[in-house]
């Protein structure tokens, strides 16, 4: 008869959650992670839900990250594009100049079809006949 799991300590955890965070890093599928967990690491001995709940964790620990390092990483890449854009029209190679500019623009989102929202409550004046006849229709 098999022996009673042990629960895994908030340090374990800490680790497995790190070692699935790592496994995506490395290309690792979540769909796959099962499967890898139990080849790489058997001493575990987990249940499939258990492992989601690492690759939840890993994956919350991904967005978090995103969303520290975006300002950071939006400045530096301001920064590195103007810095090749002052660069190339400091040698008058115009074309490259103009390729850095489209991308300083796509950073920015000013490539995006501007949205203009209209609000509108209550009719519009005109009659079921006025329709009818704007849309090429006969009038009685």
């Amino acid at each position: 008869m098999a022996g009673k799991k042990s629960k895994a300590t908030e340090a374990e955890i800490v680790e497995r959650v790190n070692f699935v965070f790592e496994a995506l890093c490395e290309g690792v599928l979540s769909r796959d992670m099962f499967e890898y967990v139990a080849k790489k690491r058997p001493e575990w001995d987990v249940a499939e839900r258990t492992v989601q709940r690492y690759v939840q964790q890993a994956n919350a620990e991904f967005k978090k990250l995103a969303a520290k390092n975006r300002d950071r990483e939006f400045g530096k890449a301001n920064a590195r594009l103007n810095t090749l854009f002052l660069r190339n029209l400091k040698v008058q190679d115009y074309k490259t100049a103009l390729a850095v500019q489209k991308e300083i623009n796509s950073l920015y989102g000013l490539n995006e079809p501007e949205k203009h929202e209209v609000e509108h409550s209550g009719t519009m004046g005109l009659t079921w006949n006025e329709t009818r006849t704007y849309e090429g229709g006969e009038t009685e």
